[in-house]
């Protein structure tokens, strides 16, 4: 008498097979776990929003810097900075007033983060006057503004040390 051997299926005869029988062989268990995983790595519709709004922000922030770069050359230089005039925001806002572009609020966060640079404060140290828009001097510097610099560089200096 002969015997014939049938084979046993196992979970390897699954995998091997297509994506759909893997997932009919899994418990109902394992398919929750597992699409839990799956959606524990992805972003949420909310958060692909706040994500883009981010990108958006960030892409109209970088053009404003741009911009002030290519239209005050003797004014805002990333290089070399000087001292800005007083309520330069002022002259900006006028110079905007005609373009969609840009907004008040646009100017206020460039300048904001233009002026709390290392290179900016330090540039009080070396100038004895603030720039109007076109690189004119405008106010001499005063002691107190000099003094409030050198206070704003040992802040910086003191968090790019805890930073490393």
């Amino acid at each position: 008498m002969t015997t014939t051997k049938t084979p046993i299926k196992t979970s390897s005869n699954y995998e091997s097979s297509s994506k759909g029988t893997f997932r009919a062989a899994l418990t109902p268990q394992a398919l929750n776990k597992m699409e839990a995983l799956k959606r524990a790595g992805s972003l949420t519709d909310q958060q692909k929003k706040e994500k883009n709004e981010q990108k958006a922000k960030r892409a109209k922030f970088n053009k404003t810097l741009r911009w002030l770069d290519e239209t005050f050359p003797n004014c805002f230089n990333k290089k070399a900075p000087k001292p800005l005039k007083i309520k330069i925001e002022l002259d900006l806002f006028e110079a905007i007033k005609d373009d969609d572009d840009f907004s008040n609020l646009n100017i206020r966060n460039a300048l904001s983060f233009y002026t709390s640079r290392l290179s900016y404060q330090e540039s009080f140290l070396t100038h004895s006057h603030r720039v109007d828009l076109d690189g004119n001097q405008a106010e001499i510097l005063e002691e107190k503004h000099l003094d409030y610099a050198k206070t704003r560089i040992l802040d910086i200096k003191e968090r790019i040390d805890a930073a490393n």
